[in-house]
């Protein structure tokens, strides 16, 4: 994470990477292992509880159209869609969630992108970067400014899934361009690991150094100028 980047390991040895974004500071990714188990194509997210309450409803409080214009959708318990102008946003808070989830839909502005690879967190199975319970490897929208990162998250995903002639390149775009969920299982899990180092020795040589952008390394080095306590 300190690195902000994410690499496919084969035979130990890196086949695929690109930079990836991380938890801010106050919303730090977590360290895990874990098991990438399916991909999903054109995604929908429902906005987590906590990103509800520090980033959208003082958005949407002030400006109830941000909802229609982001593809967001209010669904109340039944599944019914709720005219978000009828919902008196002032009354919620982080003491008192609103009755709704917050839906977006699929489609080039939703905020997993066009594709999520799902593993397992210590909470609940979600995707993967971007969130903070969330690990996700966004993919963007396709345009001139977008094209070459687009590419390179479906690579990531056709490596996943491991079957090229059933997904790959060609085929995902086709999927995409439906703009319907679609649900991917893959045949063999695939480990992963979300780790947090600031020193990197690659196979050249040459130390790489980080950010400490979560100030952990203090902590790391009091520990390791500690007395050694042998445990039983």
């Amino acid at each position: 994470m300190a690195g902000f980047d994410v690499s496919y390991f084969r035979n130990d040895e890196p086949v695929w990477t690109s930079k990836v974004i991380v938890g801010r500071p106050y919303r730090e990714t977590p360290i895990f292992k874990s098991l990438i188990t399916y991909v999903v194509f054109n995604p929908t997210w429902t906005i987590p509880p906590t990103i509800l309450v520090k980033d959208k409803l003082p958005v949407i409080k002030r400006d109830p159209g941000y909802l229609k214009r982001n593809n967001i959708r209010v669904i109340d318990a039944r599944g019914r869609e709720v005219n978000p102008y009828a919902v008196n946003w002032s009354r919620y808070g982080a003491g008192h969630l609103p009755p709704y989830q917050l839906r977006q839909d699929p489609g080039e502005d939703n905020a997993l992108g066009l594709v999520k690879i799902m593993f397992r967190t210590r909470t609940r199975c979600t995707c993967t970067t971007r969130r903070r319970n969330r690990c996700s490897t966004r993919t963007s929208a396709p345009s001139a400014r977008a094209a070459s990162a687009c590419r390179k998250r479906f690579e990531l995903a056709e490596l996943v899934l491991n079957d090229p002639a059933q997904w790959n390149q060609e085929t995902m775009a086709a999927v995409v361009t439906t703009k319907k969920m679609q649900t991917v299982n893959l045949a063999k899990p695939v480990p992963v690991l979300i780790l947090y180092w600031t020193a990197q020795w690659p196979a050249d040589g040459r130390v790489l150094f980080r950010n400490d952008v979560y100030n952990r390394d203090p902590a790391t080095l009091a520990a390791l100028d500690s007395p050694f306590v042998a445990r039983r």
